[in-house]
C-alpha cells in the first residue's frame, strides 16, 4: 500500500480520524482540480450543457442498417422543398 503512491495515515484508533483525514484530502483533491478562479460563466455553463447532452445521446445511438442512406437520398432530392420525420418516442429521429 505504501509503494502505491497513495496517502497511508498510521495510528488511527477511531473511525471519526480516519473520516476526517479522508475529507481533507477529498476536499485538496477538489480544490486542486475545480480551483475556485476558473469558475465557468453563464454561456460556458450552457456549452458545457449541451456538450454533455450531446454525448449522452451519442452514446446510447444505435445505427439502424439503410436509414442513412434513405435519410441522404431524401435530402438529396431537390424536387422536395420540405421534409417531416416521423416517429415514435424513443424511435431515434434525432
Amino acid at each position: 500500500m505504501r509503494e502505491s503512491g497513495f496517502p497511508v495515515r498510521d495510528n488511527c484508533p477511531q473511525p471519526r480520524d480516519i473520516a476526517e483525514s479522508i475529507g481533507q484530502h477529498l476536499w485538496a483533491a477538489i480544490d486542486r482540480d475545480y480551483p475556485l478562479h476558473n469558475v465557468p460563466d453563464a454561456l460556458e455553463l450552457q456549452r458545457l450543457d449541451h456538450d454533455a447532452y450531446a454525448r449522452s445521446r451519442l452514446l446510447g445511438y444505435v445505427p439502424v442498417p439503410g436509414a442513412s442512406d434513405a435519410l441522404d437520398a431524401l435530402l438529396d432530392d431537390q424536387d422536395t422543398p420540405y421534409r417531416v420525420l416521423l416517429g415514435d418516442s424513443g424511435s431515434g429521429k434525432s
